[in-house]
């Protein structure tokens, strides 16, 4: 993936996540907003966290690459521990958590959804 469908995807991460808990706010109690904006906002530094890593990985001296996947493992252990910390100490409903932690899925969903429709209205791939 290049830089511009990654910043695509980013975007597309805050409008849903941003929908995602005004929605929430309208409509449900206190523990289901807690869930969706803290579940958000954990799955979009997730996001920018790998991000940042693997795009120094790509431009990386081979020297350096070691450090970044050590790196990577420290991320991926503060995501569990930030999570299980949430889990243990908020007034928060686990679901609303779940699908708020999930919405950079949706988001690269949309955008690979908008990326094909644009190849294939442009004439470059696909057979419609």
């Amino acid at each position: 993936m290049d830089k511009k469908t990654l910043t695509a995807i980013e975007r597309w991460n805050l409008i849903i996540g941003i929908s995602m808990i005004a929605a929430s706010v309208a409509f449900w109690r206190a523990d289901v907003v807690i869930g969706m904006a803290t579940g958000v906002a954990l799955g979009t530094a997730n996001f920018l966290a790998i991000r940042w890593v693997v795009s120094k990985f790509m431009t990386a001296k081979e020297s350096a690459k070691a450090g970044l996947m050590v790196a990577l493992i420290f991320k991926m252990a503060a995501m569990m521990v930030a999570v299980f910390l949430v889990m243990k100490f908020l007034p928060m409903n686990v679901f609303a958590f779940l699908i708020g932690i999930s919405v950079f899925f949706i988001s690269i969903l949309v955008e690979t959804a908008r990326m094909s429709g644009r190849t294939r209205h442009n004439g470059n791939g696909g057979t419609a």
